[in-house]
Formats: structure tokens, sequence, C-alpha cells
């Protein structure tokens, strides 16, 4: 009968969702829909050549205020008017394709439209026109994740091959396998993420889970507690996470796994 409660009780368990740590990443859409200054006053476009893929300035003319569109879309996001946004942003990316910041705006206004499949076309230029950004693959691996599982981990490992020790990649194939249910794979990749950013909550909390996913209740005890001390000196994290599911979730632990599996 025990052993019935605690499988019962476990398959409840429920864990961060894949976009909580990175979703920090969205958190403000309308901040990379700008210009940078030096635009303002010079009217002056950097865009990559095709041909040689190297910066080339572009006066863009007065008869196109590249930062006056951009506060336009700026604004019209603000106002919930994303239709006027996107055709905006457009006009900017159809005069100048590698446009960061437009690419950017319009990537993020799909991903909050949830067209996911539009945000990973342009995500995907994005990479690889920038693939050392660490804030466009954040956000490339954010909306993928959302729009194929399967295409997300096919992606991910491809990247994994260049970016091996990039603890939100690692930490995203450990949640894919999550989805998965391949906890061996999601404990291997998200441990791998903590031993590089030992601070981080959400790691913390998705690792306690695997670990009691796979009965190795020893070490989700540990990880569970870890994730305790670290929220007492963190602002909103009962927010996100549910912070009242582990306590019980300890408790029960404590009271019916006198042997639990040590891996």
């Amino acid at each position: 009968m025990l052993i019935c409660v605690v499988i019962l009780w476990r398959s409840s368990v429920t864990y961060a969702s894949e976009n909580l740590e990175i979703q920090k990443a969205f958190d403000s859409v309308v901040k990379h829909i700008k210009a940078d200054k030096k635009y303002k006053d010079l009217d002056v476009i950097e865009r990559k050549s095709d041909k040689f893929n190297i910066k080339i300035a572009q006066n863009s003319g007065k008869s196109f205020d590249i930062y006056s569109t951009l506060k336009k879309a700026k604004d019209s996001f603000e106002s919930g008017d994303n239709e006027t946004a996107i055709s905006l942003l457009n006009q900017i990316i159809t005069k100048f394709p590698y446009h960061k910041n437009a690419l950017i705006g319009l990537g993020n206004i799909y991903y909050a439209n949830k067209e996911y499949k539009k945000a990973v076309e342009i995500y995907t230029r994005l990479l690889k026109e920038y693939p050392s950004n660490p804030y466009i693959l954040k956000n490339f691996l954010t909306i993928i994740s959302q729009y194929d599982p399967d295409l997300a981990l096919s992606e991910m490992l491809k990247l994994h091959d260049i970016h091996k020790n990039y603890a939100p990649l690692l930490a995203n194939l450990g949640l894919i396998y999550m989805k998965k249910e391949d906890y061996v794979k999601g404990k291997e990749y998200m441990t791998t993420a903590i031993s590089l950013d030992e601070n981080n909550i959400f790691y913390t909390y998705n690792l306690a889970v695997i670990l009691d996913k796979l009965s190795d209740f020893k070490n989700a005890t540990i990880f569970y507690l870890k994730l305790l001390n670290m929220a007492t000196t963190l602002k909103d994290v009962s927010e996100k996470i549910p912070l009242y599911k582990v306590t019980a979730r300890l408790k029960f632990i404590k009271l019916h796994s006198t042997h639990p599996k040590i891996s």
C-alpha cells in the first residue's frame, strides 16, 4: 500500500516550466525594440554585406527614419497593437535585413503572439548572423522548445557541439529530456548545468524533481533543501516555483522513505 501511495503522490509532482529560467528574457520585450543612440543623431544604419559578411555603414536617407519607426513600433506594442508593431518592424527589415534590434523585436512579438513557427524563423536568421550572442541564443532555445520539442532537441544537440559549457543550453536539454520522461539523460545535463551555475534556483529545483522522479530520495532531499535555503534570499520566488509543494514533498519523503535510493 505504501508503494502505491508513493507512486501516486510522485506522479503529481510538478516541475518548473522550461521557460522559467530564460523566460526573463521576454519579461520586457519592448526593451529590444529600440534604436542605438548613434542612429538618432546620425541617421546611419549598420548592416552586414551578404557577400563579404562585414559591417557597412549606410546612410538611410531622410525618406526613412529608422529611429522614429522603431519608436512607433515600441509604442504600438505597448498599447497592445501588435499588428501595427509587426508591420513597422517589417518595414525596417525589408530595407535592412540584418538589423538586429528590429529582428529581435519581431521575433519576440511573434513569440508573445504564440506564432512559434514565425518566431523560430526569425531567430534562426538571427542565430546565423550573431551565433555568439547569448540573448539571441537564450530566446531561440525558449521559442523552439515551445514550437517543436523534437526539433528543439535536435537543434540543441547541434548547438551543444559548439557551446559545451553554456549552462542555459545544458539546462534546456535537461528539461527537454524531462518532458520525454528520460530522467537519466535529464539528470546528466541538469547536473552539468548546475556545475557551471551553482546558484541558479531553477536548475536546482528541476534537478531535485529529476532525482525525485528517479526515486533517488536522498539526493532529491538535498537539492530540495538547498532550494528552500536559496529561496530565503530571493524575492518573488514563490510566484515562479511552488515552494509549498516542495515543503510538502520533503515532509512526505521524510515520513515514507526510510531507505532512499542513493545514486
